[in-house]
């Protein structure tokens, strides 16, 4: 495609050579013959220094924001919003044939995706899906994700699949980091959801004004907004709204879409939305949060609610997210990505209301992530277990014991018991070792992941196969 064809709707200057452009990367480890390199000015490094040497390795052209001095430049205002504008149109805009759906909010992000999609396909459409977990297509996975909101080449690459594989609607997890570095400029949204919002991403927005305000973005950006009336940033999300909202609720019948007469149970959630009763089977009071996010979505788009609650009612449990491994043992075992203070707290008071003995959680903190966050993982953790082991998740390139201090002070001053054992694998055989008949074992924060990353390497890392191998030496 014409560099002047990527450019035509970035404001920029003189296009001094008019060459064919084979790819548009911003990574200056992925450079080729024939790319234009966008150079970003990131948190920590500033690739306008690499203009000169891109171009020696194969760049056409480079796409800057500050005058480095190169016949091969072009000068833009944001070459973060340039870098959006040019891959949609690398991708022909293929984002506007779709209807796309964004999700945003500290938890349940993963979930309301998945249901929005349940209920659409249940409709008899074919959609998309981009988040934590994976990128599909329909029923066919595109790749792993990499990231839970993609860069821009990587995110209209996907909607151009999807919408060549026949998709009319793309739903896709939202990340605060993806809009405040302007990965979705230039997508209109049909309907935005806000989930909930509690403390995470604090090593990156700083504050919790900036993280709310980089959710923010979402909605002004939607045609349509649904927000959890019950979340107490709900009015600060409102704030940014510039289309239609709805709210959606458990505590206020103002809300338009209210859930009542609430019933937790062991194997699933119910509730009623006007006259209508709504199952699903997965337990939880967060279920009922997600899936009345999910509902209020589709109903926003004319799905009819009882067509929601007949989906819903069929809905598998999310990868990853409250997922019963098979054990054929007298105690549960649970894995689930927590990794926020809430989330702790919302998978452990679900568990502890169909337990009939202990509750064990076990937890670590990732790497190079939000520091703040870790003595108030641990404080969530003893508040609402009957045992705590603490351990690793993802250290990157810190100190695995050096994240333990982090946590510790969360834990220190409750009667709690526990354990630390920074081996994640000695840890999670320590708990099975000494559960008892009813127990429920929870394994916090690695969820769908299958790896751990340490220094800068994945590993492969499936707690499914730890667990499986370790009741194997057992028989």
């Amino acid at each position: 495609m014409l560099l002047s064809h990527l450019l035509k709707n970035v404001p920029c200057s003189e296009i001094k050579k008019n060459v064919n452009v084979t790819s548009i990367v911003s990574d200056s480890r992925k450079v080729t013959d024939g790319c234009v390199f966008v150079c970003i000015k990131g948190e920590n490094f500033d690739s306008h220094v690499l203009a000169q040497d891109v171009c020696r390795r194969g760049a056409v052209a480079v796409v800057v924001q500050n005058d480095v001095g190169i016949p091969e430049q072009i000068v833009v205002e944001d070459t973060k919003k340039a870098l959006a504008h040019m891959c949609a149109e690398f991708y022909h805009n293929a984002h506007k044939k779709l209807k796309i759906i964004g999700v945003t909010g500290t938890n349940g992000k993963t979930s309301t995706t998945f249901m929005i999609k349940r209920i659409l396909e249940h409709t008899g459409k074919k959609v998309g899906l981009i988040g934590t977990v994976a990128y599909s297509s329909g029923k066919d996975k595109i790749s792993d994700a990499e990231l839970t909101t993609p860069e821009p080449y990587e995110l209209h690459r996907m909607f151009y699949s999807m919408q060549s594989r026949g998709c009319e609607y793309c739903v896709m997890e939202v990340s605060s980091q993806a809009l405040a570095q302007q990965r979705c400029h230039g997508i209109e949204f049909d309907c935005a959801v806000f989930t909930n919002l509690t403390t995470d991403h604090l090593d990156y927005h700083k504050t919790m004004e900036n993280y709310c305000a980089a959710k923010g973005e979402l909605f002004a950006n939607s045609k349509m907004s649904v927000v959890n009336a019950d979340d107490k940033n709900a009015q600060y999300i409102f704030g940014f709204v510039k289309g239609k909202a709805l709210f959606f609720s458990q505590k206020s019948d103002n809300a338009d879409f209210f859930a009542h007469t609430v019933s937790l149970k062991k194997d699933c959630c119910e509730y009623v939305i006007g006259n209508i009763n709504v199952t699903v089977p997965i337990p939880g009071e967060f279920t009922v949060y997600n899936s009345l996010g999910a509902i209020a979505c589709c109903g926003s788009m004319g799905i009819p609610l009882e067509v929601c609650a007949e989906a819903l009612k069929e809905m598998k449990t999310v990868p990853g997210r409250a997922e019963v491994i098979p054990t054929d043992t007298p105690y549960t075992v649970i894995i689930d990505y927590a990794h926020t203070p809430d989330a702790i707290r919302n998978i452990l008071t679900t568990v502890r209301n169909v337990t009939d003995g202990r509750v064990v959680a076990l937890f670590g903190c990732g790497g190079d992530r939000d520091k703040s966050k870790r003595p108030l993982m641990a404080r969530a953790a003893a508040e609402n277990a009957d045992y705590v082991i603490i351990t690793t998740d993802n250290p990157r390139t810190e100190n695995p014991n050096e994240i333990i201090e982090d946590i510790l002070p969360g834990i220190r001053d409750t009667n709690t018991p526990c354990a630390v054992i920074p081996d994640r694998t000695y840890a999670i055989e320590f708990a099975l070792k000494n559960a008892s008949e009813n127990d429920t074992i929870i394994l916090c924060g690695k969820g769908h992941e299958t790896y751990q990353i340490i220094g800068k390497s994945k590993h492969p890392y499936d707690e499914r196969e730890i667990v499986k191998r370790y009741l194997q030496k057992l028989e």
